[in-house]
């Protein structure tokens, strides 16, 4: 069973990281990974490393 987190949304970075977007989603970083993968969740690779702009993923969770 997964731990629950708390987010303050208005400490949030402009952009975040596939950690802090499965915090706010409540789903694993990897689903997170997944869903840039297929375009489900618009997002940047940085790297190797997705990064998400905080307002589109609150409007994606319906929190914006």
């Amino acid at each position: 069973m997964k731990k629950s987190q708390t987010v303050n949304i208005e400490s949030l970075p402009d952009l975040l990281d596939t950690n802090q977007a499965a915090a706010i989603l409540n789903v694993t970083p990897r689903t997170v990974t997944r869903m840039c993968e297929q375009g489900k969740l618009k997002a940047v690779r940085v790297m190797s490393l997705w990064r998400i702009n905080r307002d589109r993923l609150l409007d994606f969770a319906g929190l914006n």
